[in-house]
Order: structure tokens, then C-alpha cells, then sequence
């Protein structure tokens, strides 16, 4: 008779516990323990329904923690071509676009999701799913799992916690994952949203929202700039959203922890500098210069914008450009270039797509995800205290953290 193969239980069936059971379930037997209905909720969403599975040079610099460096050996040992590789194994082939982040060929994640979950089927690996562990403890050397339902379950040599983070609680996150950690002796790093939109202070919000544009925004803590991002901008009626926001608000979300005074700073005509403005505006005033103002600016930026502006210095929209002093001119120049608002907080871990905190670095093994305090626990991915950028860098720092976890438990 054979020996049994020896039981390790996957807690969190997202892309890493995914990816670490593919490696595992040909020599282990591997159980996955999913809170919903289905694997790969959250999987689903990333990238609006595409999936930026990865960046082709994610490295410990786009990422961010009390450690980043942490990072550093998982993205080095499961880096784009080793995914990319172990992605053929199962059939599924990437599209690489020029700023170096990664989908699917189909560009659709559910061929990310059956690709991971079929080839865990065939590895042998059992999923159960509603299935909601409260707690995990040691009994006589293995660890026992404690299901919602009370229902015990024992006998694993090792779990991998992949419960994910707290973000977007709607597709199954939560802080279950960190309980668990902090019950087995970890500590947790203050937790707060990432990659989210921002709550603004202004009376003028109502006005701007669903207006989208160009522009570079510029973050502002304690009073000096800290981050610049360019891309689209969207005002809405609590706030600010849009690619440059989110690119922001890992450090903005960060010092509003912390208690710090935090400020957006919008360029919304980035495409021309204040002395062209300038400019334009003079030979404007030559030859049309009874042309009201919000109908010169509206040349130039939103006209929804254009009237925001200026609201905010209370400067009637229907004067000439002739009938404009020069200090006002300046003043509406100056707004274009540099508006700032105050940031109140963030959207929340609702629309969060990840969550920056958790689980101490200085508590796990970088070489191996192995828990320093707990022999045979490891915790993968969103549940540590590294969160990256966005385009794919997320994502990528779970299949790599995975594959560390299952590399160490097949040379135990």
C-alpha cells in the first residue's frame, strides 16, 4: 500500500492559493477552503473584466511598506518569464502591451480563472467552497481547521493563508485572513485602502461631477509635494477618481492614517504651459475681445470646468475678455495650472482594489513565505504588508509569493 500523500489546506481560493495548489497538487494532497460560492471572485473584476495578470518588470521598487525590499526575491525567483512559462503549461497565453503591463490573450480573466481552476482540478485538488474558516490551531503537530459551520477539520501538515486583504469586502474580502494570522502570534500593520478615490473638500464638487479630462495631479502632506502622477481625471460629486488619483492614493491614503494634512494639487490644462496660456489670452484679447470669458476658456479646458474656476474666485462667466483686469486673468491662469482641495478621506475598502498593511514582513521567511513564528504556516500575497502600484504589480507579487510558498513545502 502507498503512503498517504501529506494533506495541506489552501485558505482562499484567489490567485494565489490558485497558483501555489497547481504546484502542490501533484505530490500533496491539497484542500482549498473558499468563502463564496465560487474561486477567483476578486480575479474576475481586476482590470475592469480583462485582468493586468502582471508587469513584465515588477521589482521591489513599486511597492510599498514598512519592507518593500521584502519583496524583492519572490519577483525575482518568479519573475515574467518564469510566469509566462508556467502559464503555457496550462494553456494560457499573454498579451504584452508597450508600458509593460500583462492580460490575457483573450483579454478576458475568466480565461485567467478557467485555465487555474480546471488545471487544479486535474492536479487532484479539492475545493470547498461557502466554506469559511474562523480558526486554525496546532493539535498533536498538524494544524485543524475550524469552519464557520463548526465543523473541525484536521490532520494538515502545513496552510497557506490567501485569504487576500479587506479591499472590496463585496467580492469576498475581509479581515477573517488577519484574525487568523493574529491568533497564531502575528501582528498586523495598520491597514488602510489603496488604489481608491478620494473625498475632497469643496463646494464646488456638485458642479463638477461626471467631468472627465486630461491633467497631472500633485500630492501635497505636511505641505510639500510628495507624488505627481499624469493621466485622466474624473470629478465626482464626493470627490475626485481617475488613473492619476488612484496612482496617488496609496500615499495619500497612507498619511490620512497617519493624521497628516494631505492636498491635491490639479493641473487640468497640462498641455500648455502658463506663459502660453498667457499668450493665447493676449492675442485673444486683440481679436475677439468681446468674447466672454467662460467661452475663451472653454477653448482650453471643461467648460464645467471653466465655470467651477470661476465660481471659486467669484468672477462673473459672462465678462469680456477686454473687461477682465489683469490680476483676474492671472488668478484664472494660475487656478488652471494649480487648484488645490483639500483631501478629507478615501472612497473606503468598498471600492478599494487592494489594501495597503497587514501581516509584519519581519514576521515571515522571504526566502520561503513561511511564518517565523508558526512552523508549516505560510501567508501569501495581499495578506502581507506589501501593496504595489498600479498595472499588474499586485497581482504579481501573489502568483510570485505563491510560488515560494509551494516551491518550500515540495523540498520539505
Amino acid at each position: 500500500m502507498k503512503p498517504s500523500r501529506a494533506k495541506i489546506a489552501i485558505v482562499g481560493g484567489g490567485a494565489g492559493g490558485l497558483l501555489a495548489s497547481l504546484w502542490l497538487g501533484e505530490l500533496k494532497s491539497v484542500e482549498i477552503f473558499e468563502q463564496n460560492s465560487s474561486v477567483g471572485k476578486k480575479l474576475l473584476a481586476t482590470g475592469n473584466g480583462r485582468c493586468n495578470i502582471t508587469h513584465v518588470s515588477a521589482s521591489e521598487r513599486d511597492y510599498f511598506g514598512e519592507s518593500p525590499s521584502f519583496a524583492k526575491e519572490a519577483l525575482e525567483r518568479f519573475g515574467f518569464p518564469e510566469f509566462e512559462a508556467f502559464c503555457r503549461s496550462i494553456g494560457l497565453y499573454l498579451s504584452v502591451r508597450e508600458d509593460g503591463r500583462c492580460y490575457p490573450a483573450s483579454n478576458e480573466a475568466k480565461s485567467v480563472l478557467y485555465a487555474l481552476e480546471e488545471s487544479a482540478r486535474e492536479r487532484g485538488v479539492k475545493v470547498h467552497l461557502d466554506s469559511l474558516v474562523g480558526g486554525l490551531r496546532r493539535v498533536k503537530g498538524a494544524f485543524e481547521l475550524e469552519l464557520s459551520s463548526g465543523e473541525r477539520l484536521g490532520g494538515y501538515e502545513a496552510v497557506i493563508l490567501a485569504t487576500g486583504s479587506n479591499a472590496a469586502p463585496q467580492l469576498g474580502g475581509g479581515e477573517k485572513g488577519y484574525s487568523i494570522a493574529q491568533s497564531l502570534g502575528h501582528t498586523i500593520a495598520p491597514l488602510y485602502p489603496s488604489l481608491v478615490q478620494l473625498h475632497l473638500d469643496s463646494p464646488l464638487l456638485s458642479r463638477l461631477a461626471g467631468v472627465k479630462c486630461e491633467g497631472r495631479a500633485r500630492l501635497w502632506v505636511l505641505g510639500k509635494p510628495v507624488q505627481e502622477e499624469e493621466g485622466d481625471l474624473l470629478f465626482t460629486s464626493y470627490g475626485i477618481s481617475g488613473f492619476a488619483i488612484l496612482d496617488l492614493s496609496q500615499a495619500a491614503s497612507l498619511a490620512l492614517l497617519l493624521g497628516q494634512k494631505a492636498e491635491i494639487e490639479l493641473d487640468i490644462a497640462p498641455i500648455f504651459t502658463q506663459k502660453a496660456l498667457q499668450e493665447s489670452l493676449q492675442n485673444l484679447r486683440q481679436s475677439s475681445p468681446n468674447r466672454s470669458i467662460l467661452s475663451i476658456l472653454g477653448g482650453f479646458i471643461s467648460p464645467k470646468i471653466a465655470q467651477a474656476i470661476l465660481k471659486s474666485l467669484r468672477i462673473d462667466p459672462s465678462l469680456s475678455l477686454k473687461g477682465l483686469a489683469p490680476k483676474e486673468i492671472e488668478s484664472i491662469l494660475g487656478r488652471m495650472k494649480s487648484w488645490r482641495f483639500p483631501i478629507t478621506k478615501t472612497h473606503g475598502f468598498k471600492h478599494a482594489e487592494v489594501s495597503g498593511g497587514g501581516v509584519r514582513t519581519s514576521e515571515i521567511d522571504p526566502h520561503t513565505m513561511e511564518s517565523k513564528r508558526v512552523k508549516g504556516l505560510y501567508i501569501i500575497g495581499e495578506m502581507l504588508d506589501i501593496v504595489g502600484k498600479r498595472g499588474g504589480y499586485n497581482l504579481a507579487f501573489a502568483w510570485a509569493s505563491a510560488y515560494l510558498a509551494a516551491r518550500s513545502l515540495l523540498t520539505r
